[in-house]
């Protein structure tokens, strides 16, 4: 790929590099420079290295530790040219209740990236950067899916095992998958039959998704119908009621309460990018923006 890291980011691969280690950058931020975007947050997954030993190379950098158990190690943005990095070791995920956090996690540097990234969610989230060579690692084809608009389940057994995987859905395929997205049939199927372990996901999990789908999506009415289309809006009820809940046509003609506040939060995205908003009032007028209407019902 066609694609240079910044200065401080060719330092850090540089560093593992030279401990025996090698450096990818992963996640979203693939998707950023597929796009031709430069990433907000550089993840990178370091293979080869034990968490102990990324501790003690980058303890100039100001490296906190902000998952031991996930093998996340954040570095500080006034050390690396107010860059936000984290660096993670490859581990296994094994479930062991019904949350998002009721898992065992065994790091293992000597994972092939294959292996590692079984455990990601959708395969336009399972690519790789190579950040020496700039090779793009896809073994699930995630490219594809991305160019498609695709949401797909990278693993079917390892994907239900996450019931927050169902807002994960709603947030990225407003905010990744193009005007065209969609999630395929039998990655929506499994989302269905996960609806169930909604209760055992930890309300600030909740909040986060919906954030990142105010704050980051052009449109969140992308979001909002996933939730209709999948059946999770009836753990919703309040966005539920929108549904069918009539308006006097000559002032609402778009059609329902729903319809007009799906129409409302897409306008309201466009606000939050192009206006001047009070400090620190962004979220409280997605979120506001969104239940507006909530009283009709």
């Amino acid at each position: 790929m066609n694609f240079s890291a910044p200065p401080m980011v060719k330092n850090i691969v540089r560093r593992v590099e030279q401990a025996g280690g090698e450096a990818l950058l992963v996640g979203g931020a693939v998707i950023d420079v597929i796009d031709g975007r430069e990433p907000k947050d550089w993840d990178i997954e370091v293979f080869g290295l034990s968490f102990a030993r990324l501790e003690e190379i980058f303890s100039d950098k100001g490296a906190k530790m902000v998952g031991r158990q996930f093998g996340v190690l954040k570095l500080a943005a006034d050390k690396c040219d107010g860059l936000d990095i984290d660096l993670n070791v490859p581990r296994r995920d094994n479930h062991i209740g019904k949350g998002h956090a009721d898992l065992m996690v065994d790091l293992d540097p000597g994972m092939t990236f294959k292996e590692a990234c079984r455990r990601r969610d959708f395969t336009i989230n399972a690519m790789a950067v190579n950040l020496s060579t700039g090779e793009l690692i896809d073994p699930f084809g995630g490219k594809m899916d991305l160019a498609l608009g695709a949401l797909r389940a990278t693993d079917p057994e390892l994907f239900i095992q996450d019931p927050l995987r169902g807002l994960r859905a709603m947030q990225l395929l407003a905010r990744k998958c193009g005007p065209v997205g969609f999630v395929e049939e039998s990655t929506m199927n499994l989302i269905r039959g996960m609806s169930d372990s909604f209760p055992h996901l930890a309300k600030e999990r909740v909040h986060e998704e919906f954030r990142k789908l105010l704050m980051k999506a052009e449109k969140p009415s992308t979001g909002l119908w996933f939730l209709r289309e999948s059946g999770w809006i009836v753990h919703f009820p309040e966005l539920e009621a929108l549904i069918g809940c009539e308006q006097h046509p000559d002032w609402h003609p778009e059609g329902d309460v729903w319809i007009h506040s799906c129409h409302t939060v897409d306008s309201a995205a466009w606000v939050r990018d192009n206006a001047d908003l009070p400090d620190g009032w962004s979220e409280a007028f997605m979120f506001g923006t969104m239940c507006h209407d909530v009283g009709k019902p």
